[in-house]
């Protein structure tokens, strides 16, 4: 187990979001683990013992997506928080971060607001509307903020506001079983978006800029991947990176 950066990681931000006296809720907010059934029961025993709360889900079967790195074969899982429609909301953070500041106020950020789908549907790029009952039905309103992806660690500060690309490390979104539908489907359809980086881009195309669920910005001090000392300095609460 020790050898296992992904269930450590897991294990630390339990520490830290849930007992640490600088960076654990005031609000006595519960920290979610979605695990798969191949998790050894010994790893989720542990986390329960540790005081998370631990959730297994299905896996979502990936189809014709071909992740480019092999640790992606179970990314698309990720779209089971869409389920947990006990949640009013959900913050999502990858195993690999490490918290530096108290994430609380995240869910009264600006961005997590309840917003309407556009009912025009999305534009393409030269402003025509864009068309895909393939996809099915959209839901009325939805929740979805992120940060931008910083591609490296000489990053600008802060993000430039005209970034189209969110990284999907850190997120918050509103738990709807309309919403995993739609993204199940969309994930059914060959060639709809790139399956590099599957739910990443997945998520992307879904929610983005000029479609009908556009992506909402979060404060950029909430996470930053590819971080560096000169975050920590900024203030940055949380890093998305293997410190393992």
């Amino acid at each position: 187990d020790d050898e296992d950066g992904y269930f450590l990681g897991a294990r630390v931000l339990t520490y830290q979001l849930l007992h640490s006296p600088v960076t654990g809720t005031n609000l006595s907010l519960p920290f979610v683990v979605l695990v798969t059934p191949d998790v050894a029961a010994r790893k989720t025993a542990r986390l329960r013992a540790d005081g998370a709360t631990v959730v297994q889900v299905p896996r979502v079967e990936n189809g014709w997506i071909k992740a480019a790195d092999p640790r992606w074969r179970d990314v698309m899982t990720k779209l089971r928080l869409w389920e947990l429609t006990q949640y009013e909301k959900v913050c999502f953070v990858d195993a690999d971060t490490l918290v530096t500041g108290r994430l609380d106020e995240v869910f009264w950020d600006e961005g997590t607001v309840l917003r309407h789908t556009r009912p025009e549907g999305g534009k393409g790029q030269g402003g025509e509307r864009e068309e895909h009952p393939d996809e099915g039905s959209l839901p009325r309103n939805y929740m979805f903020a992120a940060h931008v992806d910083s591609w490296g660690y000489e990053h600008v500060w802060p993000p430039p506001l005209d970034v189209e690309y969110f990284n999907v490390g850190f997120f918050c979104f509103r738990p709807d079983r309309e919403v995993f539908e739609y993204y199940q489907r969309v994930a059914g359809l060959e060639g709809r978006f790139d399956p590099g980086m599957p739910e990443q881009n997945l998520l992307n195309y879904a929610h983005r800029r000029g479609g009908a669920m556009p992506w909402a910005r979060l404060w950029e001090g909430w996470n930053v991947n590819w971080p560096t000392e000169k975050d920590y300095r900024r203030g940055v609460h949380s890093f998305h990176a293997k410190y393992w």
